[in-house]
């Protein structure tokens, strides 16, 4: 009996040595280290911005009207989806985006062939499809982009609509420069610096009288894109 007892003895202090050498495993939540390396840019996207804009509206026509020139302004806001890809510190990326707008002139008094009162040229929506490339430096994305632009336009005198003017689609393009920033892998900031140009455009035409414009315009906007 005293033997098989200091045997017992041994056994569980054994026993006991083999549990202390073995690690100890708490059960709980595990948290995962934030991937830093993570590229936030190599992604598809979709975002929304706003923005103001800048720029001159010309006429011209026969009989001749002069330089008329007026400055135009408003404001711009809208959604975009794009897609960029990055090989190193290189991207290369395309975006196509649709706005409202109201970008114009309002003038008192009237331009030649279409009457007097009070003459409004509006830019009302704006689409584009572009490309751009750039340069990341870790979270920082400076690019420049570029392609085709297609705006609506209306012409109304003292709020009616002017009889024999065409305020058709125009069709343009877009160049300019931006700045992106990552806040993570999934959000990004953007301002970005446009020139939009729909060259010229004939308002009417017929019998030794016509009319055309010229819209071009400047403008920054300022969003946030969310990438996926």
């Amino acid at each position: 009996m005293k033997q098989m007892l200091v045997t017992m003895f041994l056994a569980l202090s054994a026993g006991q040595a083999f549990a202390a050498d073995e690690p100890l495993y708490v059960e709980g939540p595990v948290y995962a280290e934030p991937n830093k390396d993570a590229n936030p840019w190599s992604r598809p996207y979709l975002g929304v911005f706003g923005g103001i804009a800048s720029g001159q509206i010309e006429y011209s026509g026969e009989p001749d009207i002069g330089n008329l020139s007026l400055t135009a302004g408003g404001l711009e806001a809208g959604i975009r989806a794009g897609f960029d890809y990055t090989q190193g510190n290189f991207l290369v990326g395309a975006i196509a985006d649709v706005a409202i707008t109201n970008i114009g002139i309002k003038a008192e008094g009237g331009l030649n062939g279409i009457g007097s009162g009070t003459i409004e040229e509006t830019l009302r929506g704006v689409a584009t499809i572009r490309g751009r490339l750039g340069v990341t430096q870790k979270n920082n994305l400076f690019y420049a982009h570029g392609g085709a632009a297609v705006g609506s336009v209306v012409i109304e005198a003292d709020g009616d609509e002017v009889p024999g003017i065409n305020d058709n689609q125009r069709i343009g393009y877009v160049v300019g420069v931006g700045y992106e920033y990552a806040i993570g892998e999934h959000a990004t900031l953007q301002t970005e610096y446009s020139y939009t140009n729909f060259g010229e455009f004939e308002l009417a035409g017929s019998g030794g009288f016509s009319l055309a414009d010229a819209i071009a315009y400047h403008k920054i906007t300022s969003g946030l894109n969310m990438r996926f």
